[in-house]
């Protein structure tokens, strides 16, 4: 009996997308959430998009020093492509791709869930360090070897 191979070593999100033609894949990307949130872009490649769900549904009426803080969320995504084609950074929070032979997209999250028994405003956990940890550990590794380690047994 072989041992269980786990099904998301890396903790990521990876998604391979290829032209049929060479120069000839063009496309924009972003991050968006219904929750608070905003994004910025981190270098050439990469938007990292930080936000907070809230604790319960705030009332109608909300004192000033009644902040309560809920769960925090952070996303990376990291964009690589072909020696051939562009990316441009558009409106501070998109990232658009113009003439690349193919394009890899990686998706990191995580969140300051702390288990059932910390509240969100006793969390120690920092999401988006852990999301630009989770991605320094991946960022070296090819496609194929994602998707080898990915693999089900």
């Amino acid at each position: 009996m072989y041992p269980r191979q786990r099904q998301n070593p890396d903790q990521v999100i990876v998604t391979k997308i290829s032209g049929s033609k060479s120069g000839s894949l063009s496309f924009m990307v972003s991050l968006d959430s219904k929750l608070h949130h905003h994004w910025s872009v981190n270098g050439k490649n990469q938007i990292i998009m930080e936000g907070s769900c809230p604790t319960k549904r705030i009332p109608p009426k909300l004192n000033e020093n009644d902040n309560p803080k809920g769960i925090q969320f952070s996303a990376i995504l990291d964009l690589q492509i072909s020696d051939v084609g562009t990316i441009n950074v558009l409106d501070d929070n998109k990232l658009k791709i113009e003439g690349s032979d193919w394009a890899v997209m990686l998706l990191v999250a995580s969140s300051s869930f702390d288990g059932p028994f910390t509240k969100p405003s006793n969390s120690k956990k920092d999401p988006t360090s852990e999301s630009l940890s989770t991605f320094n550990l991946i960022k070296n590794l090819s496609y194929a070897d994602l998707y080898s380690r990915h693999g089900i047994l």
